[in-house]
């Protein structure tokens, strides 16, 4: 892959001919792959890379009781006091193994974001400290993507698959692999909420056809 003169936003390797998902499905897709309503623990967040570990358990909220009033016929009822904790933020968990990416959103039925960037890319670590530090991003990707983080000097076969020809870039797909979108060079956070909306609409509106399409198929057998 040889590098192409880009401006100054994002970086540009050439690449080959646009490769279809069938290419990517045969290569980094388990066959297993089925959409299915089994949702595994959500993995605990390391850091940029994470390493995928069951969730603890859920634990209740700590009540403070107020102490009682000494009794008496006059005495005012006690009034319980509640502390309210916080939850924090929803927080992507970046994973960095595209094969087992896959096969998780076959279990959950979201959509795949692979971003591509390298430690050089100048525009790759502003998007990283601005844009991916961003609430809403963080939201959005963790309760709606199976997000995947990839070095592009690392992973430069899965790059040209994917027709990565800018960097930063993020490549939403479904778990069959389809092209859901794909962002290219640096975003700011409302142009990537942006995107991260419009793919994960098209993939329910995909879902939603395959559905409705699915007692019309058993019918002609």
């Amino acid at each position: 892959m040889t590098l192409a003169p880009r401006s100054p936003e994002h970086w540009s390797p050439a690449v080959t001919p646009f490769a279809p998902a069938a290419l990517l499905l045969t290569a980094f897709v388990p066959p297993t792959a089925v959409q299915t309503a089994v949702v595994p623990p959500a993995p605990t967040p390391v850091g940029r890379v994470a390493i995928s570990s069951p969730a603890p358990a859920a634990t209740a909220l700590p009540v403070v009781k107020a102490t009682p009033a000494t009794t008496s016929a006059s005495a005012t009822p006690a009034v319980s006091a509640v502390r309210v904790v916080r939850t924090p933020a929803a927080e992507p968990v970046w994973r960095t193994d595209l094969t087992a990416a896959f096969a998780e959103a076959g279990q959950t039925g979201k959509p795949v974001l692979v971003l591509f960037g390298a430690e050089w890319c100048h525009y790759c670590h502003k998007q990283d400290d601005e844009t991916l530090a961003d609430a809403g991003v963080k939201k959005a990707l963790a309760e709606g993507f199976i997000p995947v983080r990839l070095d592009v000097d690392e992973h430069r076969r899965v790059s040209e698959i994917l027709q990565v020809d800018t960097l930063p870039q993020a490549v939403m797909l479904s778990p069959k692999a389809d092209l859901l979108g794909r962002t290219k060079g640096y975003h700011t956070a409302s142009q990537f909420k942006t995107a991260l909306t419009q793919a994960n609409a098209k993939h329910a509106a995909a879902m939603a056809s395959r559905v409705a399409a699915a007692p019309a198929e058993s019918a002609t057998y």
